[in-house]
């Protein structure tokens, strides 16, 4: 199964897949993928980071730059932490619950960061697969994945919420 979670910035999507992940972990299963966070002043992120669920480690993977270092709007792509995201990706082998937190204008619109999610994915080595996008992608990553089938789900809708957090329980 194939579940894609949108929410805007702060709509709660890494929060949502930090807890989905821990509950499949304390049962046993094997969880592995990436999930992004940010830091800096509350309010502001000016640097985000790639968190590694199975091995907990964690790189930055891009900062706010100035318009003449930045490659993508404000931000500033680091080109070693986008190839330890691909590797990483690649490396997985079978897992209960595949988490990408988020997929986004780099991987769909400019060909850089998370390419290796494309393969993953289409391998089917997991149990459940759960993306998060942002809703004004959701549509072209449906597209994109409509092979797979994805279940889109907005995490702003308390029915979906509930719903997503119903199909995400690790089975029993």
């Amino acid at each position: 199964m194939l579940l894609l979670l949108t929410a805007p910035s702060g709509g709660g999507k890494s929060t949502f897949c930090q807890r989905v992940a821990t509950a499949w972990q304390r049962q046993g299963f094997v969880v592995g993928g990436l999930l992004t966070r940010s830091s800096g002043p509350a309010g502001q992120a000016p640097a985000l980071w790639w968190h590694d669920v199975a091995r907990g480690d964690e790189r930055l993977i891009a900062h706010l730059a100035p318009p003449a270092d930045a490659d993508w709007g404000r931000w500033r792509l680091l080109p070693t932490t986008e190839a330890w995201g691909n590797r990483r990706l690649r490396a997985l082998r079978t897992v209960d619950l595949l988490l990408v937190d988020e997929l986004g204008p780099w991987e769909m619109r400019a060909g850089r960061g998370l390419q290796a999610v494309w393969p993953v994915l289409r391998s089917a080595r997991y149990r459940l697969a759960l993306l998060t996008v942002r809703p004004a992608l959701a549509p072209a990553l449906t597209r994109t994945l409509a092979d797979l089938r994805p279940v889109v789900l907005p995490l702003t809708d308390p029915n979906a919420r509930s719903r997503a957090w119903r199909l995400t329980q690790p089975p029993r």
